[in-house]
């Protein structure tokens, strides 16, 4: 059976491929299926090449190959034999199983566990850290323990490195100009008293840094509400109270003034500026009018007091002065 060809009846003198002889048969000339023997192979299945036993100092591999067997570290995959076929047989690892890396600087290489955690010196399993670098404490209260800087700086809630502060205590606030940066208590900060400032000034509670939304900062350091499109006044943000010229205020804000409307608008204006004209002109005439009648009198009243005085001086010259009479009396005595 598995034999390719027979020199005399019943006596195989060629095997059929991955079959050889048997030499430790009673049967010479046997075929059997082929072992792998420099792989540590003692003995195969019916199945040629599929190993069914190893040498004491090999194990199965995955494709059931021997490979030397690693009794140096438990992570180790692979190994080379130091002793073999000896019942001190010892091995070397070359390579470890996943998530463990050799460390080929010792004198028996180990295999140690991965360790990505940053400012970690050393981890127990694969990236969980058991110890830490210098200036760094280790937080095992998380899910995964991270190595974090140690922070010993007064009212400092988080460093970004050993004692270098990056984040201050509530009512602390972080000076970063100095080296390192330290935490000082913020100042009290007046209640601010514009109307509609979100932020005044630390140092006077008048004067407005930011004003709310729909606000603007003016130069007096209030807040002015943002007027609607095309008005000129309002006192309340998005609203309006008089309109930009050409413009008339309506219920859905300000409304361009049509051209008949600016027309009409114009006549109508023109028309009130001549009736102020020709009424303030009115009474001005009225009182220079008042004026002049009162002028005109006083000229009278003041001619007439002349005239008495020219009479009574006529009387006094012409009458010698026992026979002075009254001008008043004259005149009634000649009516």
């Amino acid at each position: 059976m598995n034999c390719e060809s027979c020199d005399t009846p019943n006596h195989c003198d060629s095997c059929v491929a991955n079959y050889d002889f048997d030499l430790d048969s009673e049967t010479p000339n046997t075929c059997i299926p082929a072992c792998n023997l420099d792989n540590s192979c003692i003995s195969c299945d019916d199945t040629p090449l599929l190993c069914s036993g190893c040498k004491f100092y090999s194990q199965f591999d995955s494709v059931n190959l021997c490979t030397p067997l690693c009794n140096t570290d438990e992570f180790c995959e692979i190994c080379t034999e130091d002793i073999v076929e000896t019942a001190t047989y010892s091995s070397t690892c070359t390579d470890c199983v996943e998530y463990y890396n050799l460390d080929s600087d010792l004198t028996e290489p180990i295999c140690e566990p991965q360790c990505d955690v940053e400012n970690c010196d050393q981890c127990s399993l694969p990236n969980v850290c058991a110890e830490c670098a210098d200036g760094y404490d280790l937080q095992e209260d998380e899910e995964q323990p991270a190595c974090i800087p140690e922070c010993d700086v007064d009212n400092c809630i988080e460093c970004s490195s050993p004692n270098v502060c990056s984040d201050c205590d509530d009512n602390y606030t972080l000076q970063e100009d100095e080296d390192p940066p330290t935490c000082i208590e913020i100042p009290e900060i007046p209640e601010c008293t514009v109307d509609n400032c979100v932020e005044c000034s630390s140092s006077n509670s008048d004067e407005c840094l930011t004003c709310a939304q729909d606000y603007n900062l003016n130069t007096e350091k209030t807040c002015d509400p943002i007027c609607s499109t095309n008005c000129k006044i309002c006192t309340q943000p998005n609203t309006c109270d008089e309109c930009n010229e050409g413009y008339i205020l309506t219920d859905n804000g300000c409304e361009k003034v049509k051209e008949e409307e600016q027309g009409d608008k114009t006549t109508l204006i023109l028309i009130i500026v001549f009736s102020v004209i020709a009424s303030i002109g009115g009474i001005i005439g009225f009182f220079i009018y008042r004026w002049k009648k009162r002028s005109r009198k006083k000229i009278i009243n003041e001619k007439e007091t002349a005239r008495v005085s020219n009479l009574e001086n006529s009387i006094i010259y012409s009458n010698p002065p026992d026979t002075v009479h009254n001008p008043l009396e004259m005149n009634v005595q000649t009516n």
